[in-house]
């Protein structure tokens, strides 16, 4: 388990230098705004198709450590040849859209995999997922602190190093042994048919679409937002720190927390807690007392949804379809929901207020929350 624990800190390692920083790389070598634009696009859109594709991989084959390797593998042959041609512009957004297709496995194969191994050992999958969220923070914080001190000509020897690193990490990963793989059960869906139309699942895809998508606002413009409302970048950061330290919490204390209530409980809370976050943000952003309350939210929209996630596909899907039901997840939740909440928000944000784009967040939360009413009633 230390292995996929490393594998977690290494990748969201990168994903803390590649999402914050990519742009500003981009732009200190004299690159266009809008040549950036697409080029960071490029994350949510190959997310429509690309984990689908390596979940069947994995799932067809029983194979997923071979498949994650190969798509890290793959990933740090492309950030190499890149970096050596980075100031043409051709080559950036074919870097983009390569880089984002081999990756875009990477989280959803080590979910399942996570899965499959801990069981329904929700305790273990707290501690060994909160490894991707102390990497990303030292990740942010660190390069963060050597662009200032440095600049950003180093930037391509980090991000290949942090896929250096997540590559390694699988070559000490096995297959999960056969006693790990849940028998299947009446409920779990066995065919990719199955796995959208299926009751209980059909209404977990909508809640989960609304959920991320209600997130779109922050990812894309919660520092703008902050920005916009007279805070400094030392504040800004304080903030995100402390979203991050709450969801580090929660999944280090889940185990306990998570048997005290059902899956179906957990997603609701997240879905109640989301609206009011969301809704507290757009009404009182002079009050930093009550950002800093709806940062730790962070810890039940992000943690608690993520884990109760996990475990609800766990349950539904069979050991056959375990990588496409998270390959799915990610393409319904982060590429679909990701990229309209962002779209809306970036809308909003322009023809409204900047307000208006967490409105819009909390309006999510609700539908988010009526989502989950369903799954209840079909379970």
């Amino acid at each position: 388990m230390r292995w996929l624990a490393a594998l977690y800190a290494a990748y969201f390692g990168f994903v803390g230098l590649y999402s914050p920083y990519f742009g500003p790389y981009l732009k200190s070598l004299g690159h266009s705004v809008e040549l950036i634009a697409w080029a960071l696009a490029m994350m949510q859109a190959m997310r429509f198709f690309g984990p689908q594709f390596w979940g069947w991989l994995a799932d067809s084959s029983k194979e997923r450590v071979k498949w994650l390797r190969m798509g890290c593998g793959l990933g740090v042959v492309s950030a190499s040849v890149f970096f050596l041609n980075d100031k043409n512009p051709i080559w950036v957004i074919v870097f983009a859209v390569l880089l984002n297709s081999v990756l875009s496995g990477v989280v959803p194969l080590s979910d399942a995999h996570a899965m499959q191994v801990c069981g329904k050992d929700i305790g273990m999958y707290g501690r060994v997922r909160l490894w991707g969220s102390l990497g990303f923070i030292l990740s942010v914080m660190g390069f963060g602190q050597w662009g200032v001190s440095f600049g950003l000509s180093h930037y391509p020897l980090f991000v290949v190093g942090a896929l250096l690193l997540t590559l390694l990490c699988t070559f000490y990963m096995q297959e999960p042994a056969a006693q790990h793989i849940a028998e299947h059960e009446e409920h779990q869906v066995t065919h990719f048919k199955g796995l959208l139309m299926a009751p209980a699942l059909r209404w977990f895809w909508c809640a989960s679409f609304c959920m991320i998508a209600a997130h779109g606002a922050l990812y894309g413009f919660y520092s703008l937002y902050l920005q916009h409302h007279g805070y400094g970048t030392d504040v800004i950061g304080a903030l995100w720190t402390v979203g991050v330290v709450a969801e580090v919490i929660f999944f280090w204390f889940q185990g306990s927390w998570f048997g005290r209530f059902s899956t179906v409980a957990w997603l609701r809370y997240g879905a109640l807690a989301c609206m009011l976050r969301f809704a507290v943000i757009a009404s009182v952003p002079a009050s930093l007392p009550i950002l800093l309350m709806a940062q730790c939210a962070h810890a039940l929209t992000f943690a608690a949804h993520h884990t109760a996630s996990m475990a609800w596909l766990r349950t539904h899907c069979g050991p056959g379809m375990l990588a496409r039901g998270q390959a799915t997840y990610t393409t319904i939740a982060y590429g679909l929901g990701g990229f309209l909440g962002t779209g809306l928000a970036g809308r909003l944000w322009t023809e409204v207020d900047p307000s208006a784009a967490f409105v819009m967040a909390a309006c999510f939360g609700v539908a988010t929350y009526f989502c989950v009413l369903k799954m209840r009633r079909v379970v």
